[in-house]
């Protein structure tokens, strides 16, 4: 499992405290020659494209053509298109449970390929846990696409459900990195 690089958005609720790894903005060009090395002769070569990933910096020098990477909270230069859910896990069967889900939802094809049409999601691991990254549309009620972080928590040991639930804490931002809210993660948990 590629291990993130913890830095990102801090979590501290349900009396615990989790660095989600760092997002990065991944910016590649991939020449003729570049693509054949690789096997992928039938794609024309790539000039600038973008790309988002939680995999840290070991994972850089296995991303080819890799010419400009740097840490993000939004989806810088995206005012359209789909939103990414980084999600906290306690442990790695939690995670691989989400996983199998996500894949059952989004309907995965023969070449691994989402048939919603969105891109396949990340995994990594840090000090702090297990984090997955899975892209999902974005709501129109949304101001643009959207980098929702999100740990699922205990409840507050006063509230009537403690012990028995927990509720999902967020953070989520605009693709400038400016604070935004999801109707259906409300309210927050302290």
């Amino acid at each position: 499992m590629y291990k993130g690089d913890p830095g990102g958005v801090m979590c501290s609720a349900g009396g615990r405290d989790i660095a989600f790894p760092t997002l990065y903005r991944v910016v590649q060009t991939l020449s003729a020659d570049d693509l054949k090395s690789m096997g992928l002769e039938e794609f024309g070569p790539v000039e600038g494209y973008v790309h988002f990933t939680i995999h840290g910096e070991a994972y850089r020098d296995t991303i080819p053509g890799t010419q400009f990477r740097a840490p993000v909270l939004g989806l810088l230069g995206c005012c359209d298109g789909p939103s990414l859910v980084i999600r906290w896990h306690p442990n790695r069967d939690h995670s691989e449970g989400y996983m199998k889900a996500v894949t059952d939802i989004a309907g995965i094809d023969a070449d691994g390929d989402t048939q919603r049409g969105l891109p396949m999601g990340e995994l990594c691991e840090t000090g702090d846990g297990i984090f997955t990254a899975e892209w999902r549309d974005t709501d129109p009620r949304w101001p643009a696409p959207l980098v929702i972080y999100i740990a699922s928590v205990p409840l507050s040991a006063d509230h009537p459900a403690a012990g028995l639930v927990e509720a999902d804490w967020y953070a989520a931002f605009t693709p400038d990195g400016g604070s935004a809210t999801v109707s259906y993660l409300d309210p927050r948990p302290e």
